[in-house]
C-alpha cells in the first residue's frame, strides 16, 4: 500500500507540472493519465482508475488517428477495469474495439492480437461463456505458438487461462493438463522461486481442491507460500490469497477453527495494505461470513456479509455479479434461521442482477434457481421447489459438458424432490445420473459421491429395501472415514442414517452403536450442534431401549419357565410354531411395556412416566389382537386353569424362586377365567410359604374376591402394592391382557349380546391396573434419593 502511495505521489507531481507546461490535449499528458489509473487499478480503486483511462482516451481521440495502437491500448485499460467491475458487457465491447484496431494494423500472428484474445477469452470465461472463451483463448495460442519459442512465458499464460476454463467446465483432468504445461515452461525458464511458480502451484491446487483431493490441494498452497513467503514481505498482498487458499480448503474438510484462522490472517494483510473499500477486503469478510454460517453462527455471519455489502455498494457497481453472490450468502444464512421471507428476498435480489448483467444461460443464475428451490424444499413447498430446480437444470444442461459436477447437484436435488413426494423410482433415476457424472469425473474418495451414495441408500431405505440401503451407506462411511477428520459433522449424520437403517434390520445392538458413534461425533466435533446432539442422544435412548427390550425377550425365550403363562403354554398340545409365536407376542408386549415405563422412571420426570405408560397401556388394550387367542387355543380345547396345570408344575414355581407377585398374577388369570382351583397339596405348600408371602396367602384363601380392584378394598393399597411391586407390574400387564381377551373370546362371541357387558368388566379391570400402577409409580418416583451437588 505504500509503494503504490509513493508512486501516486510522483505521478501527481508530473501532472501538475505537465498541466502548467503543456496543452490539455497534449499525448505526455494522457500517459501521465493512464498511468495514474493503472496505480488506482492495483489499489482496487476502480472509478478512480476508470476516469483516468477515460481521460487518457480522450485526448488520444482527440490527438491520434482512429486506428493508432496507444488508442487500442487506453481501450484495452478500460475493458479490463470494466471486467474487473463485474460489467462484462461493457468490457467486452472495449476489447473488441481494441481488436479492430490491432486487426487492421498488425500482422495476425503478432503478440498483442495473442494478448487481446486472450482478454476476450478471460471476459467470456466470466460471463459463463466457456465455449466462446475456449475458440478466443485458441486463437492466442496458435498465435503465440506460431511467434514464440515454445517455452516462452507468455505460451505458459495462455496455457494457464485454458486450464481455468477447463476447471469452471469441470473437466479436472484438461485443466491439470494445461496447468502441467504452464509449470514445465516456468521450470524451464524461470529460477525455482519466481513468483509464476508460486501462482501455478496455487492453480493446481484449485483443481485438486475441487476435485476433494483435499491433501494434495494443501500440499500445492503450500509449495506457493513457501515460494512467496521466500520473496515477498511478509504483508504482501499474495500472502493473503494463499492463506485464504488455505483457509478454503479447511473450510471443505469442516475444520472451521483452522479455516477461521487463516482467513484472518488472510484479512489482517489485506487491512493493512489495501484501502478500505478494496474488493478483496470484501472477498475475505465474505469468505469469514460463511465460516459462521457453517458453525451455526449466524448473527456473526450476517454481520461479516453486511460488511461484504457495504464495501460492495461502495466501490462497485449497482448490478454487479460480486453483490449478486453476496445476496445469495446473506439468503442462506436466513435459511439456515429458518427466516424463509428473507431468503426469499435476497435471493430474488441476486436473481435480478443476474438476469440484468448475465447472459440467460449463465451458470451463476442456475446456482441461484437452485438457492431458490431449496428454500420452497424446505417449507414443503415441493411443486415450487422443483420447477426452479428444472430451470437450473435447464441452463446447465445447454452450457455445460454433461458430465459437469454442477449438473451432477441439480439431479440430485431434483431426486430429492420426488424421493419427498414418494416418488421413490423417478428419485432413484436421477440419483443415478448423480452418480454416474461423480463416478467419472470426481476421485472415488470425493465427499459429493458420499452424498449421493447417503441419497441412494436412503431411497432404499423408504423402499424399505434395507439390506441395500445398508450398503450404500457403508459405502458414504467409508469415503467420508477417509476425506473428513473423524469429528466431522457429516460422519455424524451418516453414523445416525445407519442407526436408522439397522434399527429396520432389527439389529439393534449394532444401531445402538452406531447411534452412539453419532452422539460421540457430534459432541466433540469443533463447533457442535446443540439440537443435533439433543436429536442423536434422544434416538440413542429409544434405541437403548428396544435393544434393552430384545435382550430381555432373548433370555425369557430361553429360560422359559421364568413365567407362570409360559408354564400355561407348554402344556399345550399346538404346535412348537404356534407356542413360539405366542410366546413371542406376550414377550415383546411385556417387555415394551416394562421398557417405556421405565425410562422416564430413571429420567425422574413423573408426570411423563405415568402419562406415556398410561397413554401406552389403552391404547394398546384399545386393540385386542384376537389373532393370540388364536394362537394361544384354536381349537379351544383347553381351559385357562386346566388341570393339566399340577402339582409338579407348581412345585416348579417354588423351586425356581419365583418372587410371589408372579404367582398372584398367575392366580389373577384363573381368577378371571371363573376358576379358582388349587389341590390340597398345592395349598399345603402354600401353607408353608415365608413370611413374606402373607399376603398372598391371605389374598389366595379369600375366594370371594375376584379382582385387582377387590384386594385393594379388602387389604388396602399397601397390600396391593407388595403383591405386585411396581418394576413388576407392568411386565405382568402383558399376562393379564391374554387372560382378559382370553376371557371375552370364551365367553363372548362376537356375534354374543353379551359382549358389550363382558368386555366393560374386563376393561375396568384394566383401568384398576392402570391406576395402581400409576399410584405406585409416583410413590415410587418421590422416594427415590435427590443427586446434590
Amino acid at each position: 500500500m505504500g509503494q503504490y502511495s509513493k508512486a501516486l505521489s510522483f505521478y501527481e507531481k508530473t501532472l501538475e507540472i505537465q498541466q502548467n507546461t503543456f496543452p490539455s490535449n497534449h499525448p505526455e499528458l494522457a500517459t501521465t493519465y493512464n498511468n495514474i489509473g493503472l496505480v488506482y487499478d492495483h489499489m482496487g480503486d476502480y472509478s478512480k482508475a476508470l476516469a483516468c483511462y477515460e481521460k487518457t482516451t480522450e485526448i488520444r481521440q482527440k490527438t491520434l488517428p482512429s486506428n493508432h495502437p496507444n488508442l487500442a491500448s487506453s481501450y484495452n485499460n478500460i475493458g479490463s477495469v470494466y471486467q474487473t467491475m463485474g460489467a462484462y458487457p461493457k468490457a467486452l465491447s472495449y476489447l473488441e474495439k481494441t481488436l479492430e484496431i490491432q486487426q487492421k494494423t498488425l500482422p495476425p500472428n503478432h503478440p498483442d492480437l495473442a494478448t487481446t484474445f486472450n482478454n476476450i477469452g478471460w471476459v467470456c470465461h466470466s460471463m459463463g461463456e466457456y465455449s466462446k472463451a475456449l475458440v478466443y483463448l485458441d486463437k492466442s495460442l496458435q498465435i503465440r505458438q506460431a511467434s514464440l519459442p515454445s517455452y516462452h512465458p507468455h505460451l505458459a499464460n495462455t496455457y494457464n487461462t485454458i486450464g481455468l476454463v477447463y476447471n469452471s467446465i469441470g473437466d479436472y483432468s484438461k485443466a491439470l493438463s494445461y496447468y502441467e504445461k504452464t509449470l514445465d515452461i516456468f521450470q524451464k525458464t524461470l529460477p525455482i522461486d519466481h513468483p509464476s511458480h508460486a501462482e501455478t502451484y496455487n492453480n493446481i491446487g484449485s483443481v485438486y481442491q475441487t476435485m476433494g483431493d483435499y491433501s494434495k490441494a494443501l500440499s500445492y498452497y503450500e509449495k506457493t507460500l513457501g515460494i512467496r513467503e521466500k520473496i515477498l514481505p511478509s504483508n504482501h498482498p499474495s500472502h493473503a490469497e494463499t492463506y485464504n487458499n488455505i483457509g478454503s480448503v479447511y473450510q471443505d474438510m469442516g475444520d472451521y477453527s483452522k479455516a477461521l484462522s487463516f482467513y484472518e490472517k488472510t484479512l489482517e494483510i489485506r487491512e493493512k495494505t489495501l484501502p478500505p473499500n478494496h474488493p478483496d477486503i470484501a472477498i475475505t469478510y465474505n469468505n469469514i461470513g460463511l465460516i459462521y454460517n457453517s458453525m451455526g453462527e449466524y448473527s456473526k455471519a450476517l454481520s461479516y456479509y453486511e460488511k461484504t455489502l457495504q464495501i460492495q455498494q461502495k466501490s462497485l457497481p449497482s448490478i454487479h455479479p460480486a453483490l449478486a453472490d453476496t445476496y445469495n450468502n446473506i439468503g442462506r444464512v436466513h435459511s439456515s434461521m429458518n427466516d424463509y421471507l428473507n431468503t426469499i428476498s435476497y435471493y430474488k435480489k441476486a436473481l435480478q442482477i443476474q438476469q440484468v448483467v448475465l447472459p440467460f444461460n449463465h451458470p451463476s443464475l442456475a446456482t441461484t434457481y437452485n438457492n431458490i428451490g431449496r428454500t420452497h424444499a424446505a417449507r414443503e413447498h415441493y411443486a415450487f421447489a422443483l420447477q426452479y430446480y428444472q430451470n437450473a437444470l435447464k441452463i446447465q444442461e445447454n452450457v455445460l459438458p454433461s458430465n459437469h459436477p454442477s449438473l451432477a447437484e441439480t439431479y440430485n436435488n431434483v431426486g430429492e424432490m420426488y424421493r419427498l413426494t414418494g416418488d421413490c423410482l423417478t428419485a432413484q433415476q436421477y440419483y443415478d445420473k448423480t452418480l454416474k457424472i461423480q463416478e467419472e469425473v470426481l476421485p472415488p474418495n470425493h465427499p459429493s459421491l458420499a452424498t449421493t451414495y447417503s441419497n441412494i441408500g436412503q431411497v432404499y431405505y423408504a423402499m424399505k429395501k434395507y439390506e441395500r440401503a445398508l450398503s450404500y451407506l457403508e459405502k458414504t462411511l467409508k469415503i467420508q472415514s477417509i476425506s473428513f477428520p473423524s469429528n466431522h459433522p457429516s460422519l455424524a449424520r451418516s453414523y445416525y442414517n445407519m442407526a436408522t437403517i439397522l434399527k429396520g434390520l432389527h439389529r439393534y445392538e449394532d444401531a445402538v452403536a452406531h447411534i452412539s458413534q453419532a452422539v460421540n461425533i457430534i459432541s466433540n466435533s469443533i463447533e457442535p450442534n446443540y439440537s443435533q446432539v439433543e436429536k442423536y442422544q434422544e434416538y440413542l435412548s429409544e434405541l437403548s431401549a428396544i435393544s434393552s427390550g430384545e435382550k430381555v425377550h432373548k433370555k425369557t425365550i430361553s429360560e422359559q419357565w421364568t413365567y407362570p403363562v409360559l408354564f400355561v403354554l407348554s402344556s399345550l398340545e399346538e404346535s412348537q410354531d404356534e407356542e413360539q409365536l405366542a410366546v413371542q407376542w406376550i414377550l415383546d408386549m411385556a417387555s415394551n411395556c416394562r421398557i417405556s415405563g421405565n425410562q422416564y422412571i430413571e429420567a425422574g420426570d413423573k408426570d411423563t412416566a405415568c402419562e406415556h405408560f398410561q397413554r401406552e397401556f389403552f391404547d394398546f388394550m384399545a386393540t385386542p389382537n384376537t389373532r393370540v387367542l388364536t394362537l394361544l387355543d384354536p381349537d379351544n380345547k383347553h381351559d385357562w386353569c386346566d388341570t393339566q396345570f399340577n402339582n409338579k408344575i407348581f412345585i416348579r414355581f417354588i423351586d425356581s424362586h419365583l418372587c410371589h407377585n408372579h404367582i398372584c398374577t398367575y392366580i389373577i388369570n384363573q381368577e378371571m377365567d371363573g376358576h379358582f382351583f388349587f389341590p390340597d397339596t398345592q395349598l399345603e405348600l402354600i401353607m408353608h410359604w415365608p413370611p413374606e408371602h402373607s399376603d398372598t396367602r391371605k389374598y389366595i384363601y379369600c375366594r370371594d374376591q375376584t379382582s385387582i380392584k377387590s384386594i385393594r378394598e379388602t387389604y388396602g393399597r399397601c397390600i396391593a402394592h407388595k403383591i405386585f411391586p411396581a418394576d413388576d407390574l407392568a411386565f405382568e400387564i402383558g399376562h393379564v391382557q391374554v387372560a382378559l381377551l382370553r376371557l371375552l373370546a370364551k365367553q363372548a362371541p362376537e356375534e354374543s349380546p353379551q359382549r358389550d357387558e363382558i368386555a366393560s368388566k374386563a376393561i375396568e379391570e384394566l383401568e384398576c391396573l392402570s391406576h395402581m400402577l400409576k399410584q405406585m409409580m409416583t410413590d415410587q418416583i418421590s422416594e427415590q434419593p435427590v443427586e446434590h451437588n
